[in-house]
């Protein structure tokens, strides 16, 4: 199909993934990042749009928990919270997060291995 398509619309694209054991320490206040932008993964394990709703599901209900109070008050219904507790909360769920995505971003690239052959990204790295 590749070589049968247009050349000047068709392209060989790279595949990316981020080592499944990364972490970081994001020290950027009421910064987060999910989905692809927190663990890239190759296609292989078919997994990148179901990790990020798992990333969306996961964030909605840490600010639903920092931000609603544990009894009904009659003159707000936002408890009061310092930007120091919702960055504790945020690194938190970065850390819940990314030990989720590593066993699938594992999956992923053991299968991009299995597709492509052994050490496919030092292959890759190598390329550049």
């Amino acid at each position: 199909m590749y070589k049968a398509g247009n050349e000047e619309i068709t392209g060989q694209g790279r595949i990316w993934q981020y080592d499944p054991g990364l972490t970081w320490d994001l020290d950027l206040i009421g910064v987060i990042i999910l989905g692809d932008a927190a663990h890239v993964m190759s296609p292989f394990a078919g997994e990148g749009v179901n990790q990020a709703l798992a990333d969306a599901l996961d964030l909605g209900r840490t600010l639903v928990c920092l931000f609603t109070p544990s009894r009904p008050r009659a003159s707000s219904l936002i408890a009061p919270r310092s930007s120091a507790h919702l960055q504790v909360a945020l690194r938190k769920y970065e850390k819940r997060i990314m030990r989720r995505a590593r066993k699938v971003m594992r999956e992923s690239e053991n299968n991009q291995e299995i597709v492509f052959g052994g050490k496919c990204r030092e292959r890759i790295q190598e390329e550049d």
